[in-house]
């Protein structure tokens, strides 16, 4: 499905009036319809607070209630940043969650579990929930961000690495192995998919991070018939 994806402006004080969020979905929905969209996407980085939350929550409402029931609906959030309302929640088909960087302490495994149970525990459903993965490294918050087939084509070999030095400096990634163990988990706890951020190469290449997704969905799917 093909969304028209919406990120930033000043959406926070467009969210804060009533008048302008319904002036803005009515605009979307003239767009998507013009254009033939299937539906939109919401990227807008980030709500920080109870009165952000509570006006891009309406935002979402509103967009659902002007685009109707059947256009397909979702938007972004991150892992610090992710309470929108129980109506909004219910508004968005899916939700892809940013759970990776640009802090070095996203990237690994464990901490994947931890915010995918995290923002289950909130109430948002495991099955509305496509979890992000790294295509990237990168060197820190304030840092450089490398995408994965830079490192490729840099020189990087061994695929299972979750740390390469390119450049002279050290970045922090995901390599297969990591990016297996996610999708693995994503299959067995029922989320909705994988989401990714960032270049990989050819998925006829056997470095590719795409291609070893697949193959776990495959796998999980080939052990779990339904």
């Amino acid at each position: 499905r093909l969304r028209l994806g919406i990120a930033g402006g000043e959406w926070k004080k467009m969210m804060a009036d009533a008048t302008a969020r319904t002036r803005f979905a009515s605009e979307v929905k003239k767009i998507i319809e013009q254009y033939d969209f299937d539906g939109v996407d919401f990227d807008f980085e980030w709500p920080a607070n109870a009165s952000e939350y509570n006006n891009y929550s309406a935002t979402v409402i509103q967009m659902r209630s002007t685009l109707g029931k059947y256009v397909y609906f979702t938007a972004s959030l991150h892992p610090v940043s992710f309470k929108i309302s129980p109506e909004a929640i219910d508004a968005l088909d899916f939700i892809s969650y940013q759970c990776y960087g640009p802090a070095v302490m996203r990237f690994p495994y464990e901490q994947f579990v931890k915010d995918a149970e995290m923002v289950v525990e909130y109430g948002i459903p495991a099955d509305k929930l496509v979890l992000g993965v790294p295509f990237i490294g990168t060197t820190g918050v304030n840092g450089e961000q490398v995408s994965y087939s830079d490192f490729i084509n840099g020189g990087l070999s061994d695929v299972a690495l979750d740390e390469f030095t390119y450049n002279g400096k050290t970045y922090t990634l995901n390599g297969q192995n990591t990016i297996r163990k996610k999708a693995k988990y994503a299959c067995e706890e029922g989320y909705r998919g994988i989401m990714s951020w960032g270049s990989d190469v050819s998925v006829n290449n056997e470095k590719s991070l795409l291609k070893a997704i697949q193959e776990e969905f495959v796998a999980y799917e080939i052990n779990n018939p339904k």
